[in-house]
């Protein structure tokens, strides 16, 4: 399940209970969540992730993104932007990461599944084209680019989000994983020929609503038009329900879901059919 939670207050119980009651209704094992808007490393332990989730979630196992070098993050609570992962099960996951360059775009957890295989779950947070507003995610962002920090190929954010993301997907799909993606895009998910589109099929990445209901997706901000947040998944990954949860206090954006199957055989079997027909096509275009 995926949510921009459009920012958990850490002095109010009232998105807490609403996020808790989402959960209790619907029983997923894995929540990603984007635009957090915590700079978790100010905040007191009673009141970090991994306690508040524990009340729902007792061996729970949290992962969360921000960006860290802001001058605001120094001292404040609040630092726009962030992104969180949630796995109601600690002992299924083997390892997990966040954007190396500290930004806090995207924070992964790698979780073990049947026969040795594995599931990367990305949650990613794209911000935004909002440069003049001083504390926005992209003015951050851009700023930190603007310093030349770490080899950056564009002084844009959007740009270079989805340049990093590219190189981070090809290290999952390097390591022979299954990879789900929730984002907030910023942008119409639904759209292939976009930038993201294009790398998201590069890497075998489909939107899985998309895939099941086709292109006419409803759009999931109160105020928008497109989809602009999707769940994607390796595309030969068997997708048993998905859809849009309806919109609700929680946030103006709407809930997505996805149930994949737990058995990594049904995975070989269509992944055998996949390379099975790329083999065969290649072998006609040989003949031709």
């Amino acid at each position: 399940l995926g949510v921009n939670i459009n920012g958990l207050s850490l002095n109010s119980q009232k998105k807490e209970k609403e996020l808790q009651t989402l959960v209790e209704d619907h029983r997923p094992d894995v929540v990603c969540l984007a635009e957090v808007n915590v700079a978790w490393q100010n905040v007191e332990p009673d009141k970090q992730l991994d306690v508040r989730v524990s009340a729902w979630w007792p061996d729970a196992f949290t992962a969360c993104a921000w960006y860290e070098g802001s001058p605001e993050a120094q001292t404040k609570q609040y630092q726009p932007g962030g992104v969180a992962i949630v796995v109601r099960q600690r002992d299924c996951v083997v390892d997990s990461g966040r954007d190396t360059r500290g930004l806090g775009r995207w924070v992964w957890v790698r979780i073990r599944q049947e026969n040795d295989r594995h599931l990367t779950v990305v949650s990613a947070y794209r911000p935004v084209h909002n440069p003049n507003a001083s504390f926005s995610v992209y003015s951050q962002q851009a700023e930190h680019f603007k310093n030349g920090s770490g080899n950056i190929q564009s002084q844009c954010p959007r740009q270079q989000f989805l340049i990093d993301l590219k190189s981070e997907l090809k290290k999952f799909r390097d390591c022979d994983d299954e990879v789900s993606l929730f984002i907030d895009a910023n942008g119409n998910v639904a759209n292939p020929k976009t930038d993201l589109g294009r790398i998201l099929k590069t890497y075998s990445l489909e939107e899985t609503t998309i895939r099941k209901f086709g292109a006419r997706s409803p759009p999931t901000h109160k105020r928008g038009s497109v989809p602009i947040d999707g769940l994607f998944l390796s595309d030969h990954v068997p997708v048993k329900k998905t859809g849009y949860l309806p919109f609700s206090d929680l946030s103006d954006h709407r809930p997505l879901f996805v149930d994949i199957s737990a058995k990594t055989n049904d995975w070989k079997i269509i992944r055998f059919l996949f390379d099975l027909t790329i083999k065969y096509m290649s072998f006609d275009l040989v003949v031709d």
